[in-house]
């Protein structure tokens, strides 16, 4: 299914937050408990750091007709800093193509690898995606430890 990508703006903020909690109320459950879904979905309530994400990442909206399907975000050449889908959209290639134009933006930037903290939920995801993972890591937010896993791509 064709998607259409375009750069994030501030504008779109809201839409960002709304489809961030969505996904990971929807699609993270089987693997994270409500008390660190919570505690994720705060974020959300940290407007500034979404906005600075926006103005300095490469950060990427996908779309299907006027819908927003997906989002991502590369840090820097070579950390994959988000990936987020719509549960709509779940299963349909809206991951795999935003990661995909992320990497394409990475190497033109000349990165010789990518990484990324990946969730529980997605590690899977990233393993297709030819993503080894390097170690698990415990992140506390809000007093609330939670569980993620450093994967890495070499691309040369």
């Amino acid at each position: 299914m064709p998607f259409n990508i375009r750069r994030a703006k501030s504008s779109d903020l809201s839409d960002i937050l709304s489809l961030f909690e969505q996904s990971v109320r929807l699609t993270c459950s089987r693997e994270y408990s409500q008390k660190q879904i919570e505690a994720w979905v705060g974020s959300r309530n940290n407007p500034e750091r979404w906005l600075n994400k926006i103005k300095n990442d490469y950060f990427i909206l996908a779309f299907q007709d006027e819908i927003l399907a997906g989002f991502a975000s590369l840090s820097g050449s070579d950390y994959v800093d988000l990936i987020y889908v719509n549960p709509v959209f779940q299963g349909q290639g809206v991951a795999r193509r935003l990661l995909e134009v992320i990497e394409l933006k990475g190497t033109w930037m000349c990165a010789d690898r990518f990484y990324s903290d990946v969730s529980d939920t997605a590690r899977g995801f990233f393993l297709k995606q030819g993503y080894s993972i390097l170690h698990k890591n415990i992140i506390y937010v809000d007093g609330v430890e939670i569980s993620n896993s450093r994967m890495e791509k070499c691309v040369k």
